[in-house]
C-alpha cells in the first residue's frame, strides 16, 4: 500500500516523494552541480488502482509522443516532460503542468520516482542537466487505450503523433531493432523499461 498526500493543485502524491514537493528553491538547493531541470511524466493505460497503488500486467501500455520535424530530434520518441520552470512551485507542479501542456490529460497522482538521467552540452560549458523522471497517474486512466487516446491534445509545435508502446515494444527499442520505436537516447528507452518494471507485478506479488 503508497499512503498519498492530496495536493492543493489537484493531484495526490505518494508520502514517499515528499521530497519532491519542496518548495522549488529549497529542491534546488539540495541539487548540487545541477543548472538545469527537466522533468518527465510516465504514464500508463489499462492500470488499475489497488490502495493506491499502480498494478498491472503484461497488457499495460505506456503513452509515447513522437517529436515534431520542426523541433529538436525532429521524429524521435519520448514521453511528456519539459523544464522545471521558474513559475512552477515543486518539481511536481512542473510534471503536471507539462503532462497537460503535451498531452492534454489531467493529472491526479504521483507513484512513484524512476530515476534521472544527467547530460552536458559541448557548446554550453559550465552547465549541466538533471531530467527526474516520475511514473504518474491521469484521470480515467483505467478505461483504457481507446478511451485515453480519444482525450489526448497534443501541440503541434512540439509533437505530431501519440502512441502506445508495450514493455515489448520498448524491449524491441533497446534492440534497436528494425521498425521500432525511435527515441532521443538509450537513456529514456532505459527510464522507461524501468518504469514497467515497478508496476508489472504478478499475482504472488500483489498478495
Amino acid at each position: 500500500m503508497i499512503m498519498a498526500t492530496k495536493i492543493a493543485r489537484g493531484y495526490s502524491v505518494a508520502s514517499h516523494l515528499s521530497a519532491y514537493a519542496l518548495p522549488r528553491s529549497e529542491f534546488i538547493a539540495t541539487q548540487s552541480g545541477i543548472t538545469d531541470f527537466v522533468v518527465g511524466g510516465i504514464m500508463f493505460a489499462d492500470m488499475q488502482m489497488e490502495s493506491k497503488c499502480m498494478v498491472g500486467d503484461q497488457s499495460i501500455r505506456v503513452l509515447v509522443l513522437q517529436r515534431a520535424e520542426s523541433d529538436v530530434f525532429p521524429g524521435k520518441w519520448d514521453f511528456p516532460g519539459g523544464r522545471f520552470e521558474t513559475s512552477d512551485d515543486t518539481m511536481l507542479d512542473a510534471v503536471a503542468r507539462e503532462v497537460n501542456e503535451e498531452t492534454g490529460l489531467r493529472l491526479t497522482m504521483v507513484y512513484d520516482f524512476v530515476g534521472t538521467n544527467y547530460w552536458e552540452k559541448e557548446h554550453a560549458p559550465g552547465r549541466k542537466w538533471a531530467k527526474f523522471s516520475f511514473v504518474v497517474g491521469v484521470a480515467e486512466m483505467d478505461q483504457g487505450v481507446e478511451h485515453l487516446s480519444k482525450h489526448i491534445k497534443l501541440s503541434p509545435s512540439e509533437h505530431s503523433a501519440a502512441a502506445w508502446a508495450s514493455k515489448d515494444d520498448i524491449g524491441h527499442s533497446k534492440a534497436k531493432r528494425p521498425g521500432a520505436f525511435e527515441f532521443m537516447t538509450d537513456e529514456q528507452v532505459d527510464i522507461i523499461d524501468k518504469a514497467f518494471s515497478r508496476i508489472l507485478v504478478t499475482e504472488t506479488a500483489g498478495n
